[in-house]
């Protein structure tokens, strides 16, 4: 090691006595300078009794016992040597120049590593509900036959977290990990791997686990899967670096978007992808709640030749603005009417007040879908808003052609998901940007 950075005379203390060793490699003469590195008597010793006189021992280690100093070492008074100590790392000058030697290649450091250990993984748990996140450090999970282990390096954060802090899901489990919109690349795959392998970039949605054999299964809804597992909710997610997932409910992501953009096409796109289709090819669709799924949706409506009506909060001019940048032809408050009847409406905010409203928009025989995994009660309403044929369904989770065929559909048009990052460590502060309304588009963490 020593050699191949740049040391000229290479001295083994168990080849005999290291101070004898160096004069005689020296031939004869002691050496201008000495540096005690390692924090021992007999090292500082040696250090003292290599130097030739007027010679200058820089005692850099850190000791444990009181030190002794050698007379005939020292050589008091005829030797004229000097002992001096130094700080380490000496301050932040020191350090600052110290670092720009190393930016401008004067040393080569990468022979110092030798050995490469990964470290337990961090990650958000939620205890309960109403309760902050907190960091945790864990071992790596191992994947099992069918499982992937993906190392994340972007995972959105969704509404649906909310509703899991809020302890409004049924089916979640605490303590968990959330995250559903992940983003990552195979470390290491347990068999059986649905044809992916290592250094694969994947995403992971919501829906992670289903049985395969009941009868939603069997009929093609495995969306509706009695024995379903949610990514976030039932299993761990991705508010962590490592994360296994069943490796049939990974889908590959177009590589013309960076892991953090993508992050959001793993949810917000997915269901903006099955709520659309379930409003069908009319031309004028308006979307209620104007954040991470709706920006999303929006440009692919708007791609498809569809006119996009946006309804925010009463007031958020932002958000209305952001609907306008994106091509819709009329944004307002959600308590404010259309300029004309709408073909369908599509609500992504948890408020069970709008699906009246929005079938007061719709025309006859238009649809309201609501794609939200909880929302508040709906309110009384008059049956006229929901006879002439007006339709209201629900989306619930996605089946894995739904996120094939979005996938296909993003690689083919050019959706831009707005983003904000936050690193991991700060999941409270974007999960309280998000509950605010203080973000237009969608908040992803990166570990």
């Amino acid at each position: 090691m020593a050699g191949r950075l740049g040391a000229n005379i290479l001295v083994n203390f168990k080849n005999g006595d290291p101070v004898e060793q160096i004069i005689e490699a020296n031939h004869g003469r002691g050496v201008d300078a000495s540096i005690e590195a390692l924090g021992t008597q007999d090292t500082f010793a040696s250090a003292l009794r290599v130097l030739r006189p007027g010679g200058t021992l820089s005692s850099l280690g850190v000791y444990s016992i009181d030190l002794t100093i050698p007379l005939n070492a020292f050589a008091a008074g005829p030797g004229d040597n000097r002992i001096m100590t130094t700080l380490c790392p000496g301050g932040k000058e020191r350090m600052r120049r110290l670092m720009a030697v190393v930016e401008f290649g004067r040393v080569d450091l990468k022979p110092l590593v030798t050995h490469r250990f990964e470290l337990d993984q961090s990650c958000m748990v939620l205890d309960r509900p109403h309760a902050e996140l907190r960091l945790e450090h864990r071992e790596t999970p191992s994947p099992q036959a069918g499982q992937v282990l993906i190392r994340v390096a972007a995972c959105g954060v969704c509404r649906t977290d909310l509703h899991l802090i809020d302890g409004e899901l049924p089916q979640a489990r605490y303590p968990i990990v959330p995250g559903h919109e992940i983003v990552g690349r195979i470390e290491a795959t347990g068999g059986s791997a649905a044809g992916l392998v290592p250094g694969e970039r994947v995403g992971v949605p919501w829906l992670g686990w289903t049985c395969g054999t009941c009868p939603y299964c069997r009929r093609g809804q495995e969306n509706l899967c009695d024995f379903a597992r949610f990514t976030g909710c039932s299993l761990d997610g991705g508010y962590s670096d490592y994360v296994v997932a069943d490796a049939r409910f990974c889908f590959r992501i177009p590589e013309k978007y960076p892991d953090v953009e993508a992050a959001p096409l793993l949810c917000a796109g997915l269901i903006g992808h099955r709520a659309h289709r379930m409003a069908g090819d009319g031309e004028r669709i308006g979307i209620y709640g104007f954040g991470a799924a709706a920006h999303i949706m929006a440009q692919v409506a708007r791609q498809g030749g569809q006119r996009i009506f946006a309804f925010t909060r009463p007031g958020d001019r932002a958000a209305q603005d952001f609907a306008r940048e994106l091509g819709a032809a009329w944004a307002g408050g959600s308590d404010e009417k259309p300029p004309e009847k709408l073909d369908a409406a599509v609500i992504f905010a948890p408020v069970g007040a709008l699906v009246p409203a929005a079938l007061q928009a719709v025309r006859k025989g238009g649809v309201v879908v609501t794609a939200g995994i909880h929302m508040s009660d709906l309110p009384a309403m008059p049956y006229e808003y929901l006879w002439e044929e007006r339709v209201v369904r629900s989306v619930a989770n996605l089946t894995r052609r739904d996120g094939n065929d979005f996938m296909r559909l993003a690689a083919e048009r050019p959706i831009v998901t707005t983003v904000h990052a936050f690193p991991l460590a700060e999941a409270n502060r974007a999960v309280a940007a998000l509950r605010e309304g203080t973000l237009t588009g969608a908040a992803v963490l990166v570990p």
